[in-house]
């Protein structure tokens, strides 16, 4: 897979085929069945949003074909967004090895973004793995390495609900229901690109 024909865009009604594809081939999040839930989750990425500031829908596309999808959540009680849904292409049996490297070029995306709308942090929550998945996101990506600081806030054990609301709006439909660890994070633009 040639990431450097990459293209960043805003998914579309036109990409339900394929945003139906990558979702329905993922039945697992957090350890958690998700398949009940596939149209609920495919009509969150084709929904237009009523306002330009509560969900932005991206997609990675490479050679015509969507790799990879996210959600851009903007909250409305304070400047922060929060990054959710985020699924890739899981054809089963191939190695999954540029998911990392695709969530790099989301993410790369969904920061420009917000920053260019002056709003300058973000929350996410990923499968517990320790410093390791904290030191993974960071490698990847220089630039944001060196612009972003990750601040971990909460670990929730297997089967556990989250106790704040944020937290719950976070992991959706898997709160309480997920087999894995998971670690609520804030990434932080350092003062000095403020």
């Amino acid at each position: 897979m040639d990431l450097s024909a990459a293209i960043i865009r805003h998914v579309t009604p036109k990409d339900y085929a394929q945003v139906r594809d990558i979702v329905k081939s993922n039945p697992t999040m957090y350890g958690a069945d998700i398949r009940a839930s596939h149209d609920y989750i495919i009509m969150r990425f084709l929904s237009q949003p009523k306002d330009e500031l509560e969900q932005t829908t991206w997609c990675v596309e490479i050679d015509g074909v969507i790799q990879g999808l996210v959600v851009q959540y903007w909250w409305t009680i304070m400047p922060v967004w929060s990054i959710a849904s985020l699924f890739f292409r899981n054809n089963e049996g191939t190695n999954q090895f540029n998911a990392v490297k695709l969530g790099t070029l989301l993410t790369n995306a969904m920061c420009d973004f917000a920053e260019a709308r002056g709003i300058k942090d973000f929350y996410y929550v990923v499968r517990d793995a320790g410093e390791a998945r904290k030191k993974m996101s960071l490698a990847v990506n220089d630039r944001f390495q060196e612009r972003y600081e990750i601040i971990d806030l909460m670990t929730l054990k297997p089967g556990e609900t989250p106790k704040w609301v944020a937290y719950k709006n976070m992991m959706g439909f898997v709160a309480g229901r997920h087999r894995k660890p998971v670690v609520f994070r804030v990434a932080h633009l350092k003062n000095q690109y403020r």
